[in-house]
């Protein structure tokens, strides 16, 4: 599904549900700018891809469980 994804419609229609703000709270977010560790946009847009995985794997196979680790729960509770 992310082949035939388009981008720009997409930032649009799920990009407003994310807010920045948000993401900073996140535990590896914070530790990776305390550590003055640089992260690029294409990190930010990361957490939004992997969300928009866990809401084609629902409409698509009635997906409703979500797991991994620690390091991904800001993204599986985006999703």
């Amino acid at each position: 599904w992310l082949d035939k994804l388009q981008y720009i419609p997409f930032l649009r229609d799920f990009g407003t549900h994310f807010t920045i703000n948000r993401m900073l709270t996140f535990d590896s977010v914070k530790l990776r700018l305390s550590r003055e560790q640089p992260m690029t946009f294409l990190e930010f847009n990361y957490m939004l891809l992997q969300a928009y995985d866990f809401v084609e794997l629902n409409r698509n196979y009635d997906c409703r469980l979500q797991m991994g680790g620690s390091d991904q729960w800001g993204n599986i509770v985006n999703g």
